[in-house]
């Protein structure tokens, strides 16, 4: 995009929320996001709060301690119902694993590659 005011290029950034327990490091997710989009981070109980009030491009669930990945799809299901996605971690429950396995909500494990998060949470953005 090109300003005509200001005679310079303009790049627009979208905006990902990351909803994650406080526990949980997420900074390795956070610098490879930041590359591309504005991160904003949030607890569970924020999340749907954040979602409506904020212009978000994506959420991403980082399914961890506290956040489950049934809770987080419902209370977000009427707000980002085909751009939300979800990290697994080490620290996942059995029926987290599950839940991710039989729904068509798109997930990605916690160590994926940098690259492999960012174009995963591009494509969620460009629908």
């Amino acid at each position: 995009m090109f300003d005509d005011v200001t005679q310079s290029a303009t790049v627009k950034f979208d905006r990902i929320l990351v909803v994650h327990d406080s526990a949980f490091d997420v900074s390795s997710c956070f610098s490879a996001l930041q590359t591309r989009f504005i991160v904003r981070s949030a607890t569970l109980a924020d999340a749907a709060t954040l979602a409506q009030t904020v212009e978000t491009a994506c959420v991403i669930g980082v399914v961890a301690g506290n956040i489950r990945a049934r809770a987080l799809a419902a209370s977000l299901a009427s707000i980002v119902p085909d751009r939300l996605l979800l990290l697994r971690t080490p620290a996942v429950q059995p029926d987290d694993d599950v839940f991710m396995l039989t729904t068509p909500i798109p997930w990605l494990p916690f160590t994926a590659p940098a690259a492999e998060l960012v174009a995963r949470v591009q494509k969620l953005v460009l629908r």
